[in-house]
């Protein structure tokens, strides 16, 4: 049985995947500040910034696959959080690159922001051209990986499912606040590809078991809609009411004129036929999680 170690297991898509692959492989997992509750999960408190850390846990651990996990943030342009962005989100994935063995190889997880949104329906052969600091940031980790061919970089679209009490995720704080009743704003200005956890969960397999995957992967879902394209189907599927929800204007931001819409929505065909896979629709994938909470499947 392979052997994984999902650096991030306390972040949203690191605790659903070790949920998940925990069925199929020896999954281990890292966590800083909050321990995620995962069954049958060996987990490791790792500080992270401390970078001498990290060439003891890979010999500890000895995995056959990392999967680098460690939650993003976004800056919005402002520069905050900017240096730790460039932490997370680079040089603390290639210091695990620089500890691979001959035999292990590494799933780095990085963000449609490495494009421009310009455009949208990104495939793979697109050259990134980021304006954000989070796409700045995972461009630096992408480009650094190449040197290492064991390395495969899947970029992400806007994922969804029910998350833990810490990482909540998207679907999980739409619903809480949907159910309040509560009158707040969701980004209507940015098209997204939106894509249930349980797709990531299978490419994800289907790249690991895979003896000659791509370098890059794209996991998007098959619609583009904004944050409030996306409540609106959410409120729908639940039964709750958009009455309180208003769609929020742009921040300011000096990277991209003001008020133009952009759209970051991904093009997954090449993973999608290569290990064939089809992604369900928004609404069938929203429709198989309220199943699953009712049975209390989550």
């Amino acid at each position: 049985m392979k052997k994984l170690l999902i650096v991030g297991a306390s972040s949203f898509i690191g605790a659903n995947l070790a949920m998940r692959l925990r069925k199929h492989y020896q999954v281990y997992g890292t966590f800083h500040h909050h321990r995620p509750q995962l069954d049958q999960v060996p987990l490791i408190r790792f500080n992270i910034n401390r970078k001498s850390d990290t060439a003891k846990l890979c010999k500890f651990v000895k995995p056959d696959v990392i999967l680098y996990c460690v939650e993003v943030v976004r800056n919005h342009g402002t520069g905050e959080n900017e240096e730790s962005n460039h932490f997370l989100n680079s040089e603390c994935a290639c210091l695990f690159a620089q500890n691979l063995t001959p035999s292990t190889r590494m799933i780095f997880f990085s963000t449609a922001e490495v494009f421009s949104g310009a455009e949208g329906n990104y495939d793979e052969s697109f050259a990134p051209e980021p304006v954000t600091g989070l796409g700045q940031s995972k461009l630096i980790g992408e480009r650094f990986l190449r040197n290492y061919p064991s390395c495969t970089t899947v970029r992400l679209g806007s994922v969804f499912g029910i998350g833990s009490f810490h990482q909540q995720g998207t679907l999980s704080t739409l619903l809480k606040r949907l159910r309040k009743n509560e009158k707040f704003d969701v980004a209507a200005h940015e098209s997204r590809s939106f894509v249930p956890i349980e797709s990531v969960t299978r490419i994800t397999q289907s790249i690991i078991e895979d003896s000659a995957p791509e370098s890059v992967v794209h996991i998007g879902g098959n619609e583009a809609l904004s944050y409030y394209q996306f409540a609106e189907k959410v409120a729908d599927t639940f039964g709750y009411s958009m009455k309180g929800v208003s769609a929020a204007q742009p921040p300011p931001s000096p990277n991209h004129r003001e008020g133009a819409p952009r759209n970051f929505s991904l093009n997954s065909d090449a993973a999608m036929e290569k290990y064939g896979i089809t992604f369900p629709s928004i609404s069938e994938g929203l429709k198989d999680i309220r199943t699953q909470l009712s049975l209390g499947q989550q």
